[in-house]
C-alpha cells in the first residue's frame, strides 16, 4: 500500500479557471486504485467524481457519499451507462442514497426492485416526480406506487409532498380508504378528483372508498364545497351526513345537486337539520305560509330553555315542523324551495317584490331588457368568478363565491321571466 503523501498526490485535484469564479475539477485516476478512492472519497469534489470509472467504484457504498457526490456519478452519461453503473450497487444501498438526497435524471432509470426498497416518508417532492415519470406506463407506475404504506401516503398528502394530478392519480383503492379529507388542502382535493367529463365515473369510484366520517368532517371544514365535489358523494355517504354542522352555503349547493340528480331520500332528521340551516332564506321562498312557519319555529327553537335536555329540545322542534308541514308533496318535504327550482302553491310567476331583489343584485332597473340583464351579468360574473379571486384572502374568496351564486341565481330567474313574458 502506498503511503498517504503519494496517494494524495495521485488523487490530486486539478482546478482550471472557467468563467467568473467558475472552475472545472478533474481527477488523476489512472494510478489510483479502488481502495484508495474509498479511503479518500470524502476529499473528492463532486465534479471530480465525474471522472471515476466503474472499476474504481466496486468497493464504494453509494449511500456513504454526499448527495452531490452520488448525483455526479450519473451525470453526463447515457441511459445504458447509467443502468450499468446502477448495477454496481446493491438495491438497498441505492435506496439509502435516494433517502439521503440523491436526485437527478438517474431516478428515471430505477428498476422495480430499487423502487420497492424506497420509503415514501424519506423521499422529497422533486424525487417523487422524477421516480414516477409519465414516460413510464401509467399501469406500471400504479403497480410500483401501490407498495407504499397508506399511513405514509396520508402523511405525504397532508404535507403536500404528493402533488399534481398525475402523481395523485397513482393512488390505489387501499390508499383512498386511509385518506383523511379534512386534513388536506383544497388544492390537493381538487387534484385528487380533477374535473372533466372522462374523470367523473373514475372520481366517483375513488371517492366511494372515503370513510363517511371523513366526508362529514370535510364538509364541515368546507374542504368539500363545490357542486362538482358534492356530486361525488355516494348514497351511503349521504345517509350518514349530519347537516347540523355543515355550513349553510354548502347545504344550498348540496340541495341543488340533490334536486338535479334525484339522489337518495333523506331521513326526517336530515331534512329537519337542513330546514334549520336555511331559515334565513325566507325572502326567496315562494309560499309566505312556509316563511311564517319557519320564522315562528326558529323563534321557538332559539328561545328554548338551555336547561332542557338537548335531545328533548331537538325532538320537540322536529315535532313542531312535522305538525306545520307534514308530508307536503308540493315541497317534497322541503318548505324552503326557492323560486329558482319551483313555482308551486301559487301556480303563477314569481312575485314582483322578489324580482326587484334580483334586479338590485345585478345593479339594473326593473325595466331593463334581456340584453341589459345579460350585459350586467357578464360584467359581474367576470368580477366575482372564483378563478379571478384565487389570490385573495380566504374570507374574500368566500364572500366572492356567495356573491357569484347570487348573481347566477338572479340571472337565471330574470331571463326565465323574460322568456315567459315575451310575445309568442
Amino acid at each position: 500500500m502506498k503511503n498517504e503523501e503519494s496517494i494524495m498526490h495521485e488523487v490530486d485535484v486539478l482546478i482550471i479557471g472557467g468563467g467568473i469564479g467558475g472552475c472545472i475539477a478533474a481527477i488523476k485516476t489512472k494510478e489510483a486504485g479502488a481502495s484508495d478512492v474509498v479511503q479518500y472519497k470524502n476529499a473528492l469534489r463532486p465534479l471530480a467524481v465525474l471522472f471515476l470509472t466503474n472499476s474504481q467504484l466496486h468497493d464504494i457504498q453509494l449511500s456513504y457519499l454526499s448527495s452531490s457526490q452520488s448525483a455526479a456519478l450519473f451525470e453526463f452519461i447515457d441511459e445504458v451507462a447509467v443502468k450499468e453503473r446502477l448495477a454496481l450497487f446493491e438495491d438497498q444501498d441505492i435506496a439509502g442514497a435516494i433517502h439521503n438526497g440523491l436526485t437527478g435524471d438517474v431516478l428515471k432509470h430505477l428498476s422495480n426492485e430499487h423502487i420497492n426498497k424506497l420509503q415514501l416518508k424519506l423521499l422529497r417532492r422533486g424525487q417523487i416526480s422524477k421516480i414516477f415519470t409519465p414516460k413510464r406506463a401509467v399501469e406500471v407506475n400504479k403497480r410500483l406506487f401501490a407498495h407504499f404504506d397508506p399511513v405514509e401516503v396520508q402523511a405525504a398528502l397532508v404535507s403536500e409532498k404528493l402533488h399534481g394530478k398525475y402523481i395523485l392519480s397513482l393512488l390505489s383503492d387501499k390508499h383512498f380508504k386511509g385518506v383523511t379529507l379534512s386534513k388536506l388542502s383544497r388544492e390537493t382535493v381538487n387534484d385528487l378528483f380533477p374535473l372533466g367529463l372522462y374523470n367523473t365515473n373514475n372520481n366517483k369510484k375513488r371517492f366511494a372508498h372515503i370513510d363517511p366520517a371523513e366526508v362529514q368532517a370535510a364538509l364541515v371544514s368546507r374542504i368539500l364545497h363545490t357542486s362538482n365535489q358534492l356530486e361525488l358523494l355516494s348514497n351511503e355517504q349521504i345517509k350518514g351526513l349530519d347537516f347540523s354542522g355543515i355550513p349553510r352555503s354548502t347545504i344550498v349547493t348540496f340541495k341543488r345537486v340533490q334536486e338535479l340528480r334525484f339522489g337518495p331520500e333523506l331521513s326526517p332528521a336530515q331534512k329537519y337539520d337542513i330546514r334549520i340551516k336555511l331559515m334565513n332564506r325566507g325572502t326567496t321562498w315562494t309560499n309566505s305560509r312556509h316563511s311564517t312557519y319557519n320564522n315562528r319555529a326558529y323563534n321557538t327553537y332559539s328561545q328554548q330553555s338551555p336547561y332542557e335536555d338537548q335531545a328533548f329540545r331537538d325532538a320537540r322542534t322536529r315535532e313542531y315542523f312535522n305538525q306545520a308541514f307534514g308530508d307536503n308533496p308540493s315541497t317534497d318535504g322541503f318548505p324552503f324551495r326557492n323560486t329558482r327550482y319551483s313555482n308551486h302553491s301559487s301556480g303563477g310567476t314569481t312575485s314582483h317584490s322578489n324580482n326587484d331583489k334580483y334586479y338590485k343584485v345585478l345593479g339594473i332597473s326593473s325595466s331593463a331588457s334581456t340584453k341589459d340583464i345579460k350585459e350586467a351579468y357578464k360584467k359581474l360574473a367576470l368580477k366575482y368568478h372564483p378563478d379571478k379571486r384565487s389570490r385573495l384572502s380566504k374570507y374574500e374568496q368566500e364572500k366572492g363565491e356567495e356573491k357569484f351564486k347570487e348573481i347566477s341565481e338572479a340571472y337565471t330567474v330574470l331571463t326565465k321571466e323574460k322568456k315567459k313574458t315575451a310575445p309568442s
